[in-house]
């Protein structure tokens, strides 16, 4: 997106003008009542931090056509340096003889000088706009240190009326402090995985968020004749009587952690990670 300079250059004056009137009005601060200071202030703040986020916006887009600018920059020298070298050895030849035509040799440099007449121009006008786009994306990174509400506030020091000033301090019940799941350290906070699917669970989850299984049951292996659900333990299928002992029916082990697992699985039933499937072993 092409930036509309003169709209930036408008922004970045009237930006100039509240940030100048910021100044004066902390000149005056000691000569103007608190709450006309406070008023003043709050008003030019707000206007401030509207301007300030439009010229942001734009800031951004000027600063990639910069970016673009500056490589072109760089490929019109390299191309600038390339000929200036071809007449530089053309000059060569000419001295040791190469050119009997006289004419056609300065033909030929007068071709190339004026591909570095262009180069020339070219480079001027890129190495204006990046000095206007430079001085530009500086203006508008600069609030004058009046951008910060914190800042605002602590200065305001507007007393604050409570009915807890007429509390006695030793009557306050002391405040808990709160710590959000945001605050907890990822690695404390423990999870539980599915047996069936495999999906990461809160430790506290009753079913699987993904399959709905019931992860207080524990791990389980899949009868392979009926599809029943049985417990890792089990010799035997409880609904169809079908042998379940891993010598019968075989076991996938978990290459991040060992455990074994049933032949059905997608994911270790003990630590989440990925099983490989008999087949592709």
């Amino acid at each position: 997106m092409t930036v509309d300079i003169k709209e930036l250059q408008e922004l970045l004056k009237q930006k100039e003008t509240l940030i100048d009137r910021l100044k004066k009005l902390e000149e005056k601060k000691k000569e103007v009542k608190e709450k006309i200071y406070v008023k003043i202030r709050a008003d030019y703040q707000i206007q401030l931090e509207s301007l300030q986020e439009n010229v942001f916006k734009k800031s951004v887009s000027l600063k990639n056509e910069l970016s673009q600018l500056r490589t072109q920059q760089q490929e019109i020298k390299d191309k600038y340096t390339v000929v200036k070298d071809e007449i530089d050895e053309l000059n060569v030849r000419h001295e040791l003889g190469e050119y009997n035509n006289e004419e056609e040799y300065k033909r030929i440099v007068s071709t190339e000088d004026e591909k570095l007449k262009n180069f020339d121009h070219k480079l001027q006008m890129i190495n204006e706009r990046i000095n206007l786009y430079s001085s530009m994306i500086e203006k508008s990174e600069d609030s004058g240190g009046f951008i910060q509400k914190e800042e605002v506030l602590e200065e305001q020091e507007v007393p604050i009326e409570s009915d807890l000033d007429e509390i006695p301090s030793e009557d306050l019940a002391p405040v808990e402090a709160v710590t959000s799941v945001e605050e907890i350290p990822e690695e404390i906070i423990e999870v539980t995985y599915c047996s069936r699917c495999g999906a990461e669970n809160p430790i506290d989850a009753k079913n699987c968020k993904e399959c709905g299984s019931d992860l207080e049951e524990g791990p389980s292996i899949v009868c392979p004749s009926c599809g029943a659900i049985n417990d890792m333990d089990a010799k035997n299928c409880k609904e169809c009587g079908s042998d379940l002992a891993d010598d019968v029916f075989e076991t996938i082990e978990c290459p991040e952690c060992g455990a074994k697992n049933s032949f059905d699985q997608t994911n270790c039933t003990e630590c989440g990670a990925e099983l490989i499937p008999i087949d592709d072993i």
